[in-house]
């Protein structure tokens, strides 16, 4: 264990002044402000934490869930920020910008590292300059003369008193905030009692009024609804914006601008990102519940789909109607400001919004508060919200939009010297390659022809001749691209193959450029021009519009005539979609693969962009933020995030102790981050060292409530192999699931309450099913449990069936042979986010190993890739990866039970490859430590057994 970066070391209680050692490192604190007392865990959880943050680079964190992990993590982040910003209040260096740490001075770039020569800088720039991924330290200069350092040391106490006063201004405002939003509920709360709300609600305005500094933020009369459907006849609002060659600067959001007119200094933050939007709500009420709950500056950020409150744009059916529709809406006001009640959005009124992002970091609020609050204010949530970013000192938001660099710049957020915090992270590796990877149908590309087409042959005379040309070179990739998937098509006839479903080829970009003859165009100005001239958007527009008026129908839904299955919706902007293609169409080779797939017709054709690097796009994250720490409840094998986020040269081994961190030998640090940028981008020389540290825990559960067992054999004694080849074999397969089926029925008996058995597929649970409920093994389950089975498909809500199961249980009289029964799928539905504590989920039962079809194409690229990779142990690299997907589909379903420190469960991994050493490190930390292996099935049964006995006795006071 390296002591470069740990989390032993020198503690000290947390004070107003900041702890800091000689090199100007803040101190790890013994106690954090928690609101309660925190477990062991926790408090080794906080303040690793702390210490991961202050060293810098990137950490990986694993705490089971139950343990208290999101709390651990707001406490121990935010207990770092407040510290820091004590520390760059007392040491803020000449030259560094107000409202910002030194970490967000640092430049990469050589030629900006160089010293100005009009004047020579003494600055004594503490260690906290440093954040792990690189450094701009300046060293002071000896030799300056006396009146140098005279001046340089005034103008830092300058600089610090103004950044001092203007911090104290900010929380002033704040707080003024903060008590009209409360004097605000304490008024409804008392209107509502009243039944006087409409009086109440004048007075709150008047007062919130006089607490906003005058009447710049004073909220203004509703402007009549919007009637923006309403559009020219003429069809202008669908000209192209022009575009040259060279107008290299614009942002790819056309709204973007309206939120540059901000002078807003941005502070130090905590960036956290989750999967979806309720994992985000209930981040927010964990910091609400928190210490920093009611002094903390917090903002959600969300799509315009889960912020706006425009009930005309709401009504849109698609999210790409939603954005377009937004859009239009400002283009309208911006093109005639006088007539914004009739043209723009009500809510894009500048006042209002700007007096909306004050009042969205009065109090920390949720995605639903912030919707409430627009309504309120008659101001855009989705804008308010960039708005508030800039003062925010917690920004919440969705993965997407921190992994995709254009919807950062889009929103506002800079990383420079700030902190990100991914939780739910064993989802960010295949995230980062979702959302960089593209696929576009025949179907697709032979729409895109015909809208482009009509588009272009209404408005060639009005628009500029760079347009035309552009227009005409994306229609020659398109055609270029339906012409390479009717020549597979021919192919497959003239092969004999026409009753094959498809033909699947995978194509270096290069080879795929070169074989559809458009290794000639210049790409990158295509991408450009699409960004710039919002063509995706006014063409979509203009088919929607056409199709409103019964002109040009085909257009806009039809579909080619040999694709009687191959409907497309009309509500999906084809030509939007190519866009994301010709994006793709600009990686390296290296990184990544052209899949195509061709079929018996175009809407059975595909050309899929394959991610294989997803380091390429975490680097930018990785090299401008102080540090990036990824979390979760399963993060086993955790090893795997630094070998796919950080260059070939990376190494790190983990112990796999837990409540320890474990940090790389410095010889085996990377030099570089990686030397694969995206194409037509030079790599950076700048070469980054990045520590890398990793935290996981026991649970907080005492060790007599888990308890793990390895079923390697059936109530037969047959081994319990569930290979393929196994399943599959006409002897085996059949006497495998009889075998299964009584181990089951076995477990029912002794296992109380609920058990949720995981099956590797859903193909494998029907078979299983079937098989059961013609041998009249169901019957025998049904008579020990309720049965009920996983909904495929969206007929059935998964909702349904959980509240099903749970209403089995709870009516049943608890005690073995009660309860129910749930059989699940890995990777499904019921396997991630689904909370089965308690009686819903007594015992979990994982059948087989859930390995990927590693005769998929995209599989074998990807394992070729790191194989390639790797060098000489790439073979091990590309198998250790099959492996990693098979246990994190494992561990997130094992994962779903134990969900609190007073709950017990039993976890049956039936299959004998989890005896092998390789599996069974790939298994969380504290399920190994209670992992058991009798001789026999009937030893298992036992043991599990005599579990639940001294299980029921200790907790016979508990649910």
């Amino acid at each position: 264990m390296s002591s470069k970066n740990t989390c032993s070391g020198t503690t000290r209680a947390p004070s107003l002044t900041p702890n800091l050692d000689a090199q100007g490192q803040l101190q790890i604190p013994e106690e954090f402000p928690f609101p309660f007392k925190p477990y062991n865990v926790q408090q080794d959880f906080m303040k690793c934490l702390f210490s991961t943050i202050e060293n810098g680079g990137m950490g990986v964190f694993e705490s089971p869930t139950g343990t208290g992990k999101s709390m651990s993590m707001i406490c121990g982040a935010l207990a770092w920020l407040k510290a820091n910003r004590e520390r760059e209040d007392s040491r803020r260096p000449a030259g560094t910008a107000r409202g910002t740490d030194d970490n967000s001075q640092k430049i990469v770039d050589a030629k900006t590292m160089e010293r100005t020569p009009e004047i020579t800088h003494v600055e004594s720039v503490d260690s906290s300059s440093q954040d792990g991924l690189g450094s701009n330290t300046r060293k002071e200069d000896p030799d300056a003369p006396d009146w140098v350092k005279q001046h340089v040391q005034a103008t830092a106490d300058a600089a610090r008193e103004k950044a001092m006063e203007e911090r104290r201004k900010r929380d002033e405002k704040y707080a003024k905030l903060r008590q009209a939003e409360q004097y605000h509920t304490n008024a409804e709360r008392h209107a509502k009692r009243r039944r006087v709300a409409a009086a109440s609600e004048a007075a709150q305005a008047a007062w919130l009024e006089a607490a906003l500094e005058g009447k710049d933020h004073a909220l203004t009369a509703a402007t009549p609804d919007d009637t923006a459907g309403d559009t020219d006849d003429d069809g202008s609002e669908f000209l192209l914006t022009d575009y040259t060659s060279g107008d290299d600067t614009r942002d790819d959001d056309a709204s973007s601008s309206e939120d540059e007119d901000d002078e807003k200094e941005h502070i130090t933050k905590i960036i956290f990102c989750s999967r979806t939007h309720s994992q985000l709500s209930q981040f927010v009420h964990e910091v609400q519940a928190s210490p920093y709950g009611r002094d903390t500056r917090a903002v959600v950020l969300g799509s315009r789909q889960t912020l706006c409150v425009n009930d005309s744009v709401m009504q849109l059916k698609s999210l790409s109607q939603i954005n377009d529709k937004c859009r239009d809406l400002q283009q309208n006001k911006k093109d005639d400001p006088e007539k914004e009640s009739h043209k723009g959005c009500p809510y894009m009124h500048a006042k209002r919004v700007a007096n909306f992002a004050d009042r969205a970091l009065a109090k920390v609020q949720d995605v639903e508060d912030l919707r409430a609050l627009g309504k309120r204010t008659k101001a855009c949530p989705y804008y308010g919200t960039r708005k508030s970013v800039a003062e925010a000192e917690i920004v919440a938001m969705p993965y997407n939009m921190l992994l995709h660099r254009s919807t950062r710049e889009a929103v506002g957020l800079q990383l420079h010297g700030n902190v990100v915090l991914v939780d739910e992270a064993h989802n960010l590796l295949p995230t980062i390659e979702s959302i960089h990877s593209t696929a576009v149908t025949g179907s697709v590309f032979d729409r895109a022809v015909s809208q482009l087409e009509e588009y272009l042959r209404r408005y060639r005379k009005r628009l500029n001749t760079r347009n035309v040309v552009y227009i005409n070179q994306i229609l020659t990739v398109l055609k270029a691209m339906l012409q390479f998937l009717d020549d597979g098509r021919k192919a497959l006839v003239l092969g004999g193959k026409l009753n094959k479903n498809t033909s699947t080829e995978v194509l270096s970009v290069n080879e795929f450029l070169f074989r559809t003859h458009t290794d000639n165009i210049n790409l990158f100005r295509l991408e450009k021009f699409f960004k710039i001239s919002e063509i995706s958007k006014k063409v979509n527009g203009f088919v929607l519009k056409q199709a409103a008026k019964d002109v040009a129908t085909t257009i806009a839904t039809a579909t080619p005539s040999d694709d009687g299955d191959g409907y497309v919706s009309r509500h999906v902007s084809a030509l939007r979609m190519t866009e994301s293609f010709f994006a793709a169409l600009t990686n390296t080779d290296k990184n990544g693969r052209l899949v195509v797939s061709v079929g018996n017709t175009r809407s059975k054709c595909e050309i899929k962009f394959l991610l294989l690097n997803p380091a390429v796009y975490f680097e930018d994250i990785l090299r401008e933020t102080k540090a990036v720490i990824l979390a979760g409840g399963t993060m086993a094998p955790m090893t795997e995030f630094a070998d796919e986020l950080l260059s070939p040269a990376f190494s790190a081994r983990s112990t796999g102790t837990p409540g320890a961190t474990v940090s790389p030998d410095p010889s085996m640090l990377p030099t570089s981050l990686s030397d694969d940028r995206a194409a037509g981008t030079k790599a950076s020389s700048a070469r980054i060292d990045v520590p890398i540290s990793y935290f996981s825990c026991g649970h907080v559960i005492p060790p007599d409530n888990l308890i793990a067992c390895i079923a390697a054999a059936g109530p037969s004694g047959k081994p319990l192999n569930y290979s393929y080849t196994n399943r599959s074999d006409p002897s085996r397969g059949p006497h495998l699931l009889r075998d299964t089926g009584q181990l089951v029925l076995n477990l029912c008996n002794i296992i109380p309450d609920g058990l949720v058995v995981f099956f590797p597929s859903y193909a494998y649970e029907e078979q299983a099913y079937n098989t059961w409920k013609a041998a009249g093994l169901t019957d025998k389950f049904s008579a020990k449990k309720r049965v009920f089975r996983e909904p495929r498909g969206g007929k059935i809500p998964v909702e349904t069936i959980l509240q099903q199961y749970a209403s089995a249980i709870t009516e049943s009289g608890g005690g073995a042979g009660g309860g129910a029964l749930l059989f699940s799928v890995v990777g499904g539905k019921m396997s991630e986010g689904i909370n089965f504590k308690d009686r819903l989920g007594r015992g979990v039962v994982v059948v087989g190993l859930p390995y990927p079809d590693k005769n998929s194409p995209e599989l074998k690229e990807k394992i070729a890739f790191l194989e390639q990779k790797d060098g000489k142990g790439g073979r091990a690299r590309g198998n250790d990866y099959y492996e990693n997907i098979c246990m994190k589909a494992v561990n997130q379903s094992v994962g779903r039970a134990i969900r609190h420190s007073n709950d017990y469960a039993a976890i049956v991994l039936a299959d004998e490859r989890y005896s092998r050493a390789n599996i069974r490190a790939k298994l969380p930390a504290w399920i190994q430590s209670s992992l058991k292996q009798e001789s026999s099935i009937g030893k298992t049964i036992g043991t599990l057994r005599q579990f639940f006995r001294n299980a029921a006795a200790k907790n016979s006071l508990q649910p």
